[in-house]
């Protein structure tokens, strides 16, 4: 999977919103 650690704490914030809204966009 993916080392989250190594990312950092912005980016991986930004991964979420981005994972949230493709979860959202979905019919």
């Amino acid at each position: 999977g993916v080392v989250y650690d190594s990312i950092p704490e912005k980016e991986l914030n930004e991964t979420k919103l981005k994972a949230k809204s493709l979860l959202e966009v979905r019919p």
